[in-house]
């Protein structure tokens, strides 16, 4: 059977929004205040899609809150466990390539 990649893409970036939303974006209640601002969350996701020209790739877009650095070993674990747990539940995901941009929220 044969997966879409924009099915697939859609379905990875619906399940991983609601996971790090399940898990409170893996940042702990002491670390937020009352404001909207998304540096505060240590990870969120903005999307997931594919593009024009590679159209075997779906492209992940993270965001790291504050707390983190480029490269911190921490996030790198949170978004291993998250492309884990998507994985997991989106096996047909994994029929495709997969390229992961993690920038700061700033």
């Amino acid at each position: 059977m044969t997966v879409d990649i924009k099915q697939s893409a859609k379905a990875a970036e619906d399940f991983l929004k609601d996971y790090l939303r399940r898990n409170e974006y893996f940042t702990p209640a002491n670390e937020l205040t009352d404001s909207d601002d998304a540096t505060e969350l240590r990870l969120s996701l903005t999307q997931a899609k594919t593009g024009p020209k590679a159209p075997d790739v779906i492209y992940f877009f993270f965001k790291y809150g504050q707390v983190f650095d480029e490269g911190d070993p921490e996030l790198s674990a949170l978004v291993k466990q998250c492309m884990d747990a998507l994985v997991a539940a989106h096996p047909e995901v994994n029929q495709f390539k997969h390229e992961l941009y993690v920038d700061p929220a700033r």
